[in-house]
């Protein structure tokens, strides 16, 4: 068969759903303790630094937006302190979803307890709206800064929308990375995470982030070998916990292979984790979709994770395939590692495709 597997994973790593219209004005993000008053003209723009990557200088900070997304409207203020300032960006697709990062400062801030000002940052998001509630927050670092990251839920008349806000403290500014969707699951989509875990902080100095000592690392991994014959097609995995990070791996042209890890799902049960994983595969707007999806069934692996074997057809050619998943939640990571043969051709690769996947281990 001239069909070639060549192209089709790597749409797994920004699979997404289809929105249905949400609206993102409906939360009002934090404001600094002082009172801003708006400048004419506004900030600059962020600059372009790539095909993706937003600068923000006024900012000090660098984001890549999600595939689809507008560039972001920036709006912004001075207060009366000129040393304070309260940037907004806003990036809202088709008036369905809307990703926001928040820039506010204020130099009472600097020397105070981080967690007194992440704790009035998470209850000023919560009380933003009448009908918001506090589903969960975690506790982690950016660069060696607090940072608190807070789910809501807000019910607006006959709708319900959900929130993922990220709280920074840098000294004297509180950073807010924001994604709000109408679909809970959308949340935890690998193309959202991939928005979240691409945000960084720039121009900060050195001093501000010597001290922080660093922790033994006490989480667990998934590893695997990958056949002497199945080629890598890209270098390991970071390590460095910053991106979802993917490893392509494949055998010719007939059997294709991708490694997706997305972090900072805490506890949440992978079984919650993989029918939005698969909604997206299927769903995603453009040639790469897959269509009339069959399950074949699920088995529980013996370190805690769950295969999947399906088949499907390719929207761009209408191929068929064999493809087998199999999914973790492992300290808080969420592990997708995925298999893809033609239909035609998975009799001769099963037995090579179920060892790899036999190789897999936690460490």
């Amino acid at each position: 068969m001239e069909h070639a597997v060549r192209k089709w994973l790597p749409v797994l790593a920004l699979a997404v759903f289809t929105f249905v219209a949400t609206a993102c004005d409906r939360f009002s993000p934090n404001k600094p303790s002082r009172e801003t008053k708006t400048t004419t003209p506004p900030p600059a723009a962020p600059k372009i630094a790539g095909p993706e990557a937003f600068v923000s200088e006024k900012g000090n900070f660098t984001v890549t937006l999600p595939p689809g997304f507008p560039p972001f409207t920036v709006t912004g203020g001075d207060s009366e302190d000129q040393n304070d300032i309260a940037l907004s960006y806003t990036s809202e697709k088709h008036g369905q979803d809307a990703c926001l990062v928040m820039v506010n400062s204020n130099s009472i801030w600097d020397g105070m307890d981080p967690k007194t000002v992440l704790d009035a940052g998470r209850d000023g998001g919560v009380k933003s709206n009448p009908g918001n509630t506090l589903e969960r927050e975690v506790d982690f670092k950016l660069g060696g800064y607090p940072g608190r990251r807070i789910f809501i839920t807000q019910k607006s008349g006959l709708e319900t929308y959900y929130m993922r806000d990220d709280i920074v403290l840098v000294k004297t500014r509180l950073y807010q990375i924001m994604y709000i969707s109408n679909k809970k699951a959308d949340l935890n989509t690998p193309k959202i995470l991939a928005y979240f875990n691409s945000f960084r902080l720039t121009n900060v100095p050195a001093a501000e982030v010597v001290g922080e000592t660093p922790q033994p690392s006490t989480k667990r991994r998934l590893e695997f070998t990958l056949p002497t014959d199945w080629i890598n097609q890209l270098t390991e995995p970071q390590k460095d916990g910053s991106t979802t990070t993917i490893m392509d791996f494949t055998k010719g042209e007939d059997l294709r292979g991708l490694y997706i890890l997305s972090e900072g799902v805490g506890n949440t049960k992978v079984e919650t984790l993989i029918p939005p994983f698969m909604e997206g595969i299927k769903g995603t707007d453009d040639s790469t979709a897959f269509y009339d999806f069959e399950e074949l069934g699920r088995t529980k692996t013996a370190w805690g994770g769950i295969r999947q074997d399906c088949r499907a057809s390719r929207s761009d050619d209408d191929a068929r395939v064999y493809w087998s998943n199999v999914f973790i939640v492992l300290d808080g990571n969420f592990y997708v590692v995925s298999v893809i043969t033609l239909d035609d051709n998975t009799q001769t690769y099963q037995s090579e495709v179920n060892s790899f996947f036999d190789s897999i281990t936690v460490r």
